[in-house]
């Protein structure tokens, strides 16, 4: 699969990915994953396990729904980031100072490839912190 293939890809899925989130509703659920919760730290609650199994059940069910858009959301972005990422990567290894390092004296090629590896590192902070950013964000 090439380049334009995973963006096309990605575009694709992207309102699908809107659309299942929206039908999730993860902060919906959230909220009354908070009221079950408060329901299961009452007094009694635990007393009579088959009035409190439909309740797990649906908390296990808002649990998993939230957990699902979290990934499909999640994944979005990371296949986002990941595109940027091979974008800028490729601007990198096409540049006047790839093509140097094939053609420079071992030693020009040395501190090429050491421009390179900084830039690459700077790739890597920035993918680093738009992960933070990202699970900032998403409560991870």
């Amino acid at each position: 699969m090439d380049f334009d293939s995973l963006v096309r890809a990605r575009n694709e899925l992207e309102p699908r990915v809107a659309q299942l989130h929206r039908h999730l509703d993860p902060d919906h659920k959230a909220l009354e994953l908070e009221q079950i919760e408060e329901r299961t730290l009452a007094p009694g609650f635990w007393d009579d396990p088959e009035a409190a199994r439909p309740i797990l059940k649906q908390r296990g069910v808002f649990a998993g729904d939230i957990d699902l858009s979290k990934k499909l959301v999640g994944g979005l972005e990371d296949l986002s980031l990941a595109l940027e990422l091979a974008k800028i990567l490729a601007a990198l290894l096409l540049s006047p100072l790839a093509a140097a390092i094939l053609v420079a004296s071992p030693n020009r090629r040395a501190l090429a490839l050491q421009k390179l590896l900084r830039a690459c590192g700077k790739l890597s902070a920035l993918a680093g912190r738009r992960y933070n950013e990202y699970a900032v964000v998403h409560g991870e």
